[in-house]
């Protein structure tokens, strides 16, 4: 029901403001339209409102979108990963559009925040996380905009023993009675990245030829089977219990290492679910090398011994803005019609 009903929102707001408008309407302006007026939704246990992350800016106010004349740049304040830090500051702008000043005073309401499993089995707490402003009043004249600096005292409760993900809405409320408020979501996350889990380790196995009934598993173990047709294939399969926005597959010779080519590469990976469909991830290989960039074949290995070197990248670190990954080698001999295996599991960040 949201893009059906984002679509006529998305009607309506050019019906009405198009005959007034100077200059082409872009999508970005509609979309800040509607996230700085948007009305964001209590959650009726901790009679806080819904994490951002969750409910994003709240439900579209197509009247309010309309009529306002100001919204916040940017639309929405991205904290990324902010440590345990006891305070940081992060500085945004109110612009005005219409043809007189406006008054606006700011204000802040949390979100609740959450932690445990995030995606399956969330904890909801009402969140004390404050936030100072300079200047807490400000007036903007018409046709400008104006900076505002953003102290941000995260919540004390949230140990750090967890992960936790905080959020909530900054206000502006306007002086005039013409005025409409406007609200800027934003989020972030407390505790370190590197140690939020992303595969269920006893859900990442290999198997042989398509044979879901014979696994073998991560752990180290020595196992010999049979390739008996010319499309046997080995199997790798894992479950992501985060979503990955990369999976890469490495063929490298088993002794020395060296780097022989590329086995697979996957993007934008979803997390698994407990739906049959989705329980697994899953990457074969039948010996051959493809391109750098994952497409066309580009030769097949000789029999002989490898290593599967398998690099899943973590979430990133956005204050920092590097990638946090995962590597797992899978160690084994490859023949045509014969194939043993000699399994380590190694994770590092």
């Amino acid at each position: 029901m949201a893009t059906p009903y984002t679509a006529g929102s998305y009607a309506c707001f050019l019906q009405a403001k198009s005959k007034y408008a100077k200059t082409h309407i872009s999508p970005d302006y509609i979309r800040l339209a509607f996230q700085n007026t948007a009305n964001p939704v209590t959650e009726p246990k901790t009679k806080s409102k819904w994490p951002v992350p969750r409910q994003g800016a709240g439900l579209i106010q197509v009247d309010k979108a309309i009529l306002s004349t100001g919204h916040f740049y940017p639309g929405k304040l991205v904290l990324g990963q902010t440590g345990f830090a006891s305070s940081f500051t992060k500085t945004f702008k109110i612009v005005n559009y219409g043809s007189k000043p406006e008054t606006y005073t700011l204000s802040s309401e949390p979100a609740a925040s959450v932690s445990g499993d995030v995606l399956d089995s969330p904890v909801m707490t009402p969140s004390k996380t404050k936030i100072i402003f300079n200047p807490n009043r400000v007036t903007v004249p018409a046709g400008k905009e104006v900076s505002i600096s953003a102290k941000f005292i995260p919540d004390l409760s949230m140990k750090k023993d967890g992960f936790w993900i905080y959020s909530g809405f900054i206000r502006a409320t306007p002086s005039s009675d013409s005025g409409v408020e406007l609200s800027l979501p934003y989020a972030g996350f407390k505790g370190d990245l590197k140690e939020v889990p992303l595969l269920d380790e006893e859900g990442t196995f290999l198997t042989v030829g398509g044979n879901n009934d014979v696994r073998y598993s991560t752990r180290n173990v020595t196992v010999r089977t049979t390739l008996d047709n010319e499309g046997d294939y080995v199997t790798l399969n894992f479950r992501l219990l985060r979503p990955s926005p990369q999976v890469i597959v490495t063929v490298r010779e088993a002794g020395s290492y060296k780097w022989l080519g590329l086995a697979d590469k996957m993007t934008f990976l979803g997390r698994n679910d407990n739906d049959p469909t989705n329980f697994f991830t899953t990457s074969t290989w039948d010996g051959s090398l493809k391109a750098i960039n994952g497409s066309a074949t580009q030769k097949t290995v000789p029999s002989g011994k490898y290593v599967l070197v398998v690099t899943f990248t973590k979430q990133y670190d956005m204050v920092n803005n590097n990638p946090l990954k995962i590597i797992h080698n899978f160690s084994f001999s490859f023949f045509k019609y014969f194939i043993s295996y000699f399994l380590n599991l190694y994770a590092f960040i």
